[in-house]
Order: structure tokens, then C-alpha cells, then sequence
């Protein structure tokens, strides 16, 4: 069983992710290189198309390595760096055409090479709660500004996928009421 963890900046996935891997699953988590993320967080524009390409390659990487598994979850989706984030950044001013265009053609050769999930687990919550969190947790300004565009995108984005989704609002899920459903199936 391959699970994708899906949604916004905030909504819990790596929480859910490390949850669902103590609950049996490898969980293949986000993976951002350290350096080059400070280099993004200084300044946006000249590192966005290096943060999206190394977040890319981690993926597919993540994928590659991994040993044999029944059950694995995604901490997000290569289609999602790509019809999402990187699509934002270029609507932001953060990667001009040609890196966008180049990056939406790696992503479609990364996709190429991961599979595809039997169970989408689509993460949700409202604007100011989320908002919330990437200040607490120390998010960039340039994510924490774009967070109302990266809602409207993955409501296109959810719209559009043909696979099974769980759709699930968050904001009152606890990780032991989500491992009590885990557990009765």
C-alpha cells in the first residue's frame, strides 16, 4: 500500500507521516537540504529554482534507496512541487519561465520513476490556524505570504486527480484519534 500525505504548507503531514511510520509504514519524508534552504530563506529569487530542483532529486533519491516495503507514505508528491509550489513561485516573481519550464519538465521525468499512490491522504485547515504554525514553526516570509494562493492552487490540484483521496480537516485531529483509525483497519 502506497499512501501520498498531501496538502499545505503546515497541515501536519510530516506529524502524520512519522505517525503513520511508527504504525508500520516507511515513511519517505520531505527532504530539504539544510544549506541550500538557508540560501533560499536569504534570498528567494536567487535560490527558489535550486530548493525546487534539490527537493525534486531528493524524491526520486528517497525512492530509489528504499529497501523493499508493503507499506509505504509519500510526505508529498512530486506533481505537487510542480503544479503547486513551483507554479507559485513563478507567479511570485521567484523563478522566471525558463527555470519554471525547466523544472516542470524534471518533474515530469521524476514522476516517471516513483510510483503512483494507492491512497491520496489530503490534509486541509483554515487560513489563520495554519498561518499560525508556519510563524511558530519559523517558516519564510515568502511561504508563510503565498499561503492563500497555495490554497486556491491545491483546490485545483485535489479537483483534478483521479486517484482515491481521504480528504481530512485536521485542526481537531489529534495523532492518537488518527492512530486509533490506523489501528482498526
Amino acid at each position: 500500500m502506497i499512501v501520498l500525505l498531501s496538502g499545505p504548507t503546515g497541515t501536519g503531514k510530516t506529524s502524520f507521516a512519522s505517525a503513520l511510520a511508527d504504525w508500520g509504514y516507511t515513511a519517505l519524508r520531505e527532504s530539504i537540504p539544510e544549506p541550500i534552504f538557508q540560501r533560499f530563506r536569504n534570498d528567494p529569487r536567487s535560490h527558489c529554482a535550486e530548493l525546487q530542483a534539490a527537493i525534486i532529486h531528493a524524491r526520486v533519491a528517497a525512492w530509489k534507496s528504499l529497501r523493499v516495503s508493503e507499506k509505504i507514505v509519500f510526505d508529498r508528491s512530486i506533481d505537487e512541487d510542480a503544479s503547486i509550489f513551483c507554479r507559485m513561485h513563478f507567479e511570485n516573481g521567484l523563478l522566471s519561465r525558463d527555470e519554471y519550464d525547466a523544472l516542470a519538465k524534471l518533474a515530469k521525468e521524476a514522476e516517471q520513476e516513483v510510483p503512483k499512490p494507492d491512497l491520496t491522504i489530503f490534509l486541509r485547515g483554515p487560513v489563520e490556524p495554519l498561518l499560525a504554525r508556519l510563524r511558530a514553526t519559523g517558516h519564510p516570509s515568502v511561504i508563510i505570504d503565498s499561503l492563500p494562493r497555495q490554497l486556491d492552487l491545491y483546490d485545483q490540484w485535489i479537483a483534478a486527480q483521479t486517484g482515491p483521496i481521504l480528504q481530512m480537516d485536521n485542526t481537531r485531529c489529534t495523532l492518537e484519534s488518527f492512530g486509533k483509525f490506523i489501528a482498526s483497519r
